[in-house]
């Protein structure tokens, strides 16, 4: 996958994901439940806040989940030149409390 096709797949999911969850008509409430650490990547970031505001999952558990697709993806991709992983983890236990 070329650098342009990965960078236009990537916008057309940023438009796309959020886009598709306001169009669908579901309330928040009525979306299933995350049963995976990696699906956590998937979501929105409206999405995201809200379940973190619940406490459905901590930012803890969001950062881990995109630090493990990072290191499984990048190396493929090479799109994160520098990666500060335990400032990350320290700013998302930060958040948390």
């Amino acid at each position: 996958m070329s650098r342009r096709t990965f960078g236009l797949a990537l916008g057309a999911a940023a438009v796309g994901g959020p886009l598709h969850a306001l169009s669908s008509g579901e309330p928040a409430q009525a979306r299933p439940a995350v049963t995976r650490p990696d699906e956590l990547c998937d979501l929105g970031a409206v999405d995201l806040a809200a379940r973190i505001r619940r406490k459905d999952v901590s930012a803890r558990d969001v950062m881990a989940a995109h630090l493990a697709r990072i290191e499984r993806v990048n190396p493929k991709v090479n799109a994160i030149v520098t990666l500060v992983a335990g400032r990350a983890m320290a700013d998302a236990a930060r958040a948390d409390e």
